[in-house]
């Protein structure tokens, strides 16, 4: 028998999880919209269709994200329940996109083995991934907004806070990145 791996584990709970909630709110408050259910349901097939080979450590990093944004976020109301929410996922979405950048990177180098290329090649690709994530999902809020009657964005001041805030997220990334890469380097060197 084939063992399941522990995204499909992960997502399956992530799964049973949305469609509770959803039963248990039209069973009370009937709050939340079969949109809103359907669009967190919708993201984890993509997840799972497209992503479910991925390393454990990103896959978990990106459906974690999404639960957060999505679920939390979006279907249970956080971003207006608590003001701050909006800033701190897209900070956080900063750091994500740096690691993400970089198992793209490996993916991309993997298929060159005999190039070398200097570790500080490898992080400003990753900040520079990340940031330009930042700006293409503002990007993507706008287009939402504006072509389906969305209100993904506040403004101006929404706009350029979420690109600083996924930008700071990215400058403490690269940080944290290059501390493991130093840390990985002195393990296989000793």
């Amino acid at each position: 028998m084939k063992k399941i791996s522990i995204n499909l584990k992960f997502s399956f709970v992530l799964l049973i999880v949305y469609i509770a909630t959803y039963v248990i709110d039209f069973l009370t408050a009937k709050s939340i919209t079969i949109a809103g259910v359907g669009l967190c349901i919708g993201a984890l097939v993509l997840l799972v269709l497209f992503f479910r080979k991925m390393k454990p450590m990103y896959y978990l990093g990106i459906a974690a994200f999404a639960f957060l944004s999505q679920y939390l976020g979006a279907m249970l109301n956080l971003y207006t329940i608590i003001p701050s929410y909006d800033f701190i996922l897209h900070f956080s979405s900063g750091i994500l996109l740096v690691f993400l950048a970089d198992y793209f990177y490996e993916l991309i180098v993997k298929k060159h083995p005999q190039s070398s290329i200097p570790q500080t090649i490898r992080l400003i690709f990753a900040f520079f991934i990340s940031v330009a994530s930042a700006a293409i999902w503002e990007i993507w809020e706008y287009a939402g907004d504006v072509l389906l009657g969305l209100q993904s964005q506040g403004g101006l001041d929404d706009t350029m806070t979420d690109i600083i805030a996924g930008t700071t997220g990215a400058v403490l990334g690269v940080v944290l990145f290059r501390f493991i890469l130093q840390k990985s380097k002195k393990r296989t060197i000793a």
